[in-house]
């Protein structure tokens, strides 16, 4: 993991635990995510939630499910596969009605409605 401890060295992440890691700065975040061009960065998008998704457990998921379901639904329209986009539909249902539960409407109907 040198190059971690080199980002880390650096000053762009920081060790958050023991082996979770958080950008130093929101600007830094900014600067590298600016580094994708912008024809990418829905497959971007898509990856992250994609992979957040399959590496997290049922727990995790509750947890991360707006943040998930954000970054997949930012690439929903890459996805051809029908049984991928029924499981993008069932993580929007499941954001949706977890947005309900806090009494976030708004927030909920975007889900809903995805």
């Amino acid at each position: 993991n040198s190059f971690m401890q080199t980002c880390i060295d650096s000053g762009f992440f920081q060790l958050v635990g023991t082996d979770d890691y958080m950008w130093q700065h929101d600007q830094v975040q900014q600067a590298a995510y600016e580094l994708i061009p912008p024809h990418r960065q829905n497959n971007f998008h898509l990856l992250l939630g994609t992979r957040l998704y399959l590496d997290a457990t049922d727990e995790d998921v509750e947890e991360m499910i707006f943040f998930i379901v954000d970054n997949m639904n930012k690439g929903e329209k890459l996805i051809s596969e029908t049984d991928k986009r029924m499981e993008v539909a069932k993580l929007n249902l499941q954001a949706g009605e977890r947005a309900l539960s806090m009494s976030a409407f708004q927030p909920a109907s975007k889900y809903l409605m995805s």
